[in-house]
Parts: structure tokens; sequence; C-alpha cells
């Protein structure tokens, strides 16, 4: 069974607000063009609806789309090996079970 959008989406929109550690608060803020009181202020904020890409979305979207741009910009650099700690074995392995696969079979 596949994930919905909100599945993802909305859990995302709220742990990048609540997690202290990755530090996307000013970020968000600066996004949504205001400050937040609390976590009540926020959760209302992001769920209201709003035009993205051409498409009706809602603020969590937005955020979502903001937090994948910032781990973008802050892994941009590193090399994939690097931050996965992928070596030759892992990879042999991975590469025989999807190496032979085309988009139609991964995605229908």
């Amino acid at each position: 069974m596949a994930c919905t959008d909100q599945e993802v989406v909305l859990p995302l929109a709220i742990a990048a607000w609540l997690d202290e550690e990755v530090d996307y608060r000013t970020s968000i803020e600066e996004y949504a063009g205001r400050r937040f009181i609390n976590v009540k202020d926020y959760c209302k904020w992001v769920g209201r609806y709003r035009v993205m890409f051409q498409h009706n979305a809602t603020n969590a979207y937005g955020v979502f789309s903001l937090v994948v741009h910032e781990e973008i910009k802050r892994e941009k650099g590193k090399g994939i090996e690097e931050e996965m700690d992928v070596d030759d074995e892992d990879e042999d392995k991975w590469s025989g079970i999807w190496g032979g696969l085309e988009d139609e079979d991964l995605y229908g």
C-alpha cells in the first residue's frame, strides 16, 4: 500500500517546525511572511489553502517544498557515497535487484 501525499507532506511540515535540531523555523517564518506564537498557530496556518505551481495546495505543501530545497542546498557538495555510507558490496546487492527494471516497472 502506497502513502498518500497528506501522509507524507503534513507530518514533514509539522516535524520541520517542531524539530529544533534541523532549525527550519526561521525559514518557515520567512516563507510564511509572519511569526507563529505557538504550534497551534502554526498548525492552523499549515492547513490553509494557497496556489502553488498553478495548482491548489496547502501551506503544508509549501513547507514540504521548502524543506526539500533546503536539504538539497545543505547536501550540495557532499558525495552520495559519503552521506549514505555505501560500500561496494551493498551497491552490488542493490544494483542486482533494481538494475534491470525500467521506470514503467517501478511506477506502473
